[in-house]
């Protein structure tokens, strides 16, 4: 469904003579006059330089219908054309679920709202909620991120840990993870049974293993945290 979009402020009333139309008539031919009707507009009547939202519509050679809010300053002055066509807003053929249908089938079905593949384009920088369908770990990413950089689930990746995991430190390591400080572990926010067992905290001079950045039941916790101030 087409959003309308909401003119603010409202634009400068010209001449015909003055107008959008008649100053530049190669923009005529997407002019939505029955749309700008029903938001009160008169393209004929507009100023070519206005900053209102106006509606535009036109018919693409594959016979889809495109139809996106645009200044008029924009369209004038930026020469800026259909925003779907560029890839900004979503449509039939721009929105991830045509572009990344595989990406699209890891769209979760709850956590981001109303809001579907089918309404974002692979370029959005909309943070949406993610299932995989290996693991099914659940995360936020924006969805560029996913669609353009190629990130993928870090748990499978290996970057995040659930409690259970074989790549915990607490099922990998159980004797190292006995001597983990677990109540300065979770001061620190984290949740001691899902530390990754290949974590490392960079400091200073070199990167340090799990037992020197949390402490190991021994002290270890204070001693690293007044080296490090």
């Amino acid at each position: 469904m087409t959003r309308e979009p909401k003119p603010s402020p409202r634009p400068k009333w010209v001449p015909h003579e003055d107008s959008i139309l008649v100053r530049h008539p190669d923009l005529a031919a997407e002019a939505d006059h029955e749309r700008a009707a029903a938001m009160g507009l008169d393209f004929a009547r507009i100023a070519p330089g206005t900053k209102t939202l106006l509606p535009w519509r036109h018919v693409t050679p594959s016979g889809e219908v495109h139809a996106w809010p645009q200044s008029g300053t924009s369209r004038v002055h930026m020469k800026a054309g259909c925003s779907i066509c560029r890839g900004y807003r979503a449509s039939e053929t721009t929105s991830l679920a045509a572009c990344k249908p595989l990406l699209a089938a890891q769209w979760h079905p709850t956590e981001t709202g109303s809001r579907t593949p089918r309404e974002v384009t692979p370029g959005s920088h909309a943070v949406a909620w993610w299932l995989c369908s290996d693991c099914d770990y659940e995360w936020p990413a924006p969805v560029y991120s996913r669609s353009l950089d190629g990130n993928g689930c870090a748990r499978c990746a290996g970057q995040v840990a659930l409690p259970g995991d074989p790549n915990t430190l607490a099922v990998a390591q159980p004797e190292l993870y006995a001597e983990l400080d677990v109540d300065g572990v979770k001061n620190s926010g984290l949740d001691p049974t899902t530390i990754h067992v290949r974590r490392a905290k960079s400091t200073g001079r070199r990167n340090t293993s799990i037992t020197e950045e949390f402490g190991d039941g021994n002290g270890r916790l204070e001693q690293e945290d007044q080296r490090r101030t």
